[in-house]
C-alpha cells in the first residue's frame, strides 16, 4: 500500500531555516583607483529548503553595510558591489587590504500574514596597497606572485608598459636594465610609464616607481631565465608562448636548480639545445613535439650525480631530431622509481656522443631504436656504453 503524502499539507507547516548561507564572490578583489569599476564581488544569500516553501509566501531582503546602513535599491538575494563602492569616495589607501562585511535580513511572510526574520552576513577582502604591475608581451607570474619576462636569445625590442595599481596621485617612473653578466643596472633614459629597451643581452628589466605623497616605493623586475640561477622559487615553469620567437627555446630553464615541474613545449619549437641543462630537481621531462631538430644537452645533468630525473615512464624523441650529443648526460635518477622507455622514431641523429653518458646498465633504463645501424651508432659513440639499447618501436605510452 502506497502512503499518500498531501504536500500542501507539509508546506502549511513550513517555516524559515534558523541560519542561512551568504556568500561573496570572489571573495578576495583588488582596488584600482584607475579604474574602481573594475572589479566587483557579488554577494547572495540562499535559503535552506525554500522550495518547500507554501504557495503564498512572500520573502524580502534588506541588504546592509557593515556600519548597519542600507544599501539603497539592493531588495534582491544577490547584490553586487565594486571595490570603489564598498570602499567609498575619496578612500585613500594606508593599509595592504581592507575588508568589508555585507549582512542581508530576510523577511519571510506566510500567507496568514505571519512572518519571520533571518539574517546572515559575508566579507570580502580588498587588496589596496599601490603595487606595480607590468604588462607586456611574454610576461608571466610565478606560484609566488612575481612577475618576469621570457626572453628567448635573440629576442627583438618589445613595448612593455608599467601602471600603478590602488593609488589615484601622480607617479614617476624609471627604468633600468641589467645586461650580459653584469650586476650593475644602466638606467634607461626618458622612459615614462612605457619603455621599449632592446633585449639582445638583457637579461633583468626592473621598473621603479615613486608616488607623489611618498606613500611607498615599488620595484618589479622581468628576468631572463636563460643561464639564470637567480630564480630560487621558481618550482613550476611557466608555459612559453605559442608564438616562441624564432622557434628557439635554447637554454631557455638552463640553470634553474629548484625547477621540479617542467612546461608544456609550444609546436613549432626546432631548438631545446640546453633548454633544462642543469635543471638537477626536475622530476619528469616534457613532451618533445614533432618538428625539434636540436635536444643537444637538453636535459644534461652533468657527472655530479645531482639528478632527479626520473622519468616520464615513455620518452618519445621525434624523428625531426638531428642532434643529441649529451642530451641525457648524468641522468642517474632515471628508472628510479619505473621502468624508462626511451624510443627513438627516427635515422637522422648525426651526433650521438655522451647521449647517455653515466646511465648504467643497473637504471631501469631501455633505449629503443628503429634499425641496427642507429643501434652501432649509438654504441660506437664516446660515453654510451651502460644503456640497454634495443631494436623496436618500444611501448606506444604510459
Amino acid at each position: 500500500m502506497e502512503d499518500n503524502i498531501d504536500i500542501s499539507l507539509i508546506r502549511q507547516f513550513w517555516t524559515l531555516p534558523a541560519s542561512l548561507s551568504v556568500t561573496a564572490s570572489p571573495s578576495a578583489i583588488e582596488y584600482d583607483s584607475a579604474n574602481p569599476g573594475g572589479s566587483s564581488t557579488s554577494f547572495s544569500v540562499s535559503i535552506p529548503g525554500l522550495d518547500g516553501a507554501p504557495a503564498g509566501a512572500v520573502f524580502t531582503y534588506s541588504w546592509k553595510d557593515a556600519d548597519g546602513n542600507t544599501v539603497a535599491g539592493a531588495t534582491g538575494s544577490t547584490l553586487t558591489l565594486t571595490a570603489g563602492q564598498m570602499l567609498g569616495p575619496g578612500f585613500t589607501p594606508l593599509n595592504a587590504s581592507e575588508t568589508r562585511t555585507y549582512s542581508v535580513e530576510v523577511t519571510y511572510t506566510e500567507p496568514s500574514g505571519e512572518q519571520a526574520v533571518r539574517t546572515g552576513s559575508a566579507t570580502v577582502t580588498i587588496a589596496t596597497e599601490a603595487t606595480i604591475v607590468l604588462e607586456g608581451s611574454g610576461v608571466q607570474t610565478d606560484d609566488s606572485g612575481h612577475q618576469f619576462l621570457v626572453l628567448n636569445k635573440s629576442a627583438s625590442a618589445a613595448a612593455f608598459t608599467a601602471r600603478v595599481l590602488c593609488y589615484g596621485g601622480s607617479v614617476t617612473y624609471g627604468w633600468s636594465t641589467v645586461s650580459g653578466g653584469s650586476a650593475t643596472l644602466t638606467g634607461i633614459s626618458g622612459a615614462g610609464n612605457s619603455v621599449s629597451p632592446v633585449s639582445g643581452g638583457m637579461t633583468i628589466l626592473q621598473v621603479q616607481a615613486t608616488l607623489a605623497d611618498e606613500i611607498d616605493m615599488k620595484g618589479a623586475f622581468y628576468k631572463d631565465l636563460r643561464n639564470n640561477a637567480k630564480l630560487p622559487n621558481l618550482v613550476k615553469a611557466p608555459r612559453f608562448p605559442d608564438t616562441a620567437k624564432d622557434n628557439d627555446l635554447w637554454a631557455a630553464y638552463s640553470n634553474c636548480q629548484n625547477l621540479v615541474e617542467a612546461p608544456e613545449i609550444p609546436a613549432g619549437v626546432t631548438n631545446m639545445a640546453s633548454c633544462f641543462q642543469w635543471c638537477f630537481n626536475l622530476i619528469e621531462a616534457p613532451e618533445i613535439p614533432d618538428g625539434v631538430t636540436s635536444l643537444s644537452a637538453c636535459f644534461d645533468h652533468d657527472t655530479g650525480g645531482r639528478s632527479h630525473l626520473q622519468g616520464p615512464s615513455v620518452i618519445r624523441i621525434p624523428d625531426s631530431v638531428t642532434q643529441m650529443q649529451k642530451c641525457f648526460n648524468g641522468c642517474t635518477a632515471l628508472g628510479s622509481e619505473y621502468h624508462v622507455d626511451i624510443i627513438i622514431e627516427g635515422t637522422n641523429v648525426t651526433n650521438w656522443n655522451q647521449t647517455f653518458h653515466n646511465i648504467s646498465a643497473s637504471q631501469h633504463v631501455t633505449v629503443w631504436v628503429p634499425d641496427a645501424t642507429v643501434k652501432a651508432a649509438i654504441e660506437a659513440a664516446p660515453g654510451n656504453t651502460g644503456v640497454e639499447i634495443k631494436i623496436g618501436s618500444g611501448p606506444s605510452g604510459p
